[in-house]
């Protein structure tokens, strides 16, 4: 088991992946009921520096701002490339397209 953060009132010793998934999810959900829209779109490298703001601590505040300011970018496009790889097709999925009419594809 990795290593655990300060558990929050409902998140007892639970390893800190969990945690930064929990926070990335819950400040995803506030995100969205915040949007007017009935389909959202959402702001990963948003939700990122609120985590980062949530939880700074003398090393991240003691980096350089540049550096500090490309953290929630490179954790967004990290954590989609992650997603990405670990995603895959539901069944079937390829063979309907090669199914379809040339004008379809």
């Amino acid at each position: 088991m990795g290593p655990v953060l300060q558990p929050e009132s409902n998140l007892q010793a639970r390893p800190a992946c969990h945690h930064v998934r929990d926070l990335y999810f819950r400040i995803l959900k506030e995100q969205r009921r915040a949007s007017p829209e009935r389909y959202p779109e959402f702001d990963a490298v948003g939700i990122w520096r609120s985590i980062i703001d949530e939880h700074l601590t003398d090393f991240t505040r003691a980096l350089p701002l540049a550096k500090l300011d490309q953290m929630p970018l490179f954790l967004a496009e990290m954590s989609r490339g992650i997603s990405r790889h670990r995603l895959g097709l539901y069944p079937h999925v390829r063979p309907v397209p090669d199914q379809a009419s040339p004008a379809a594809r």
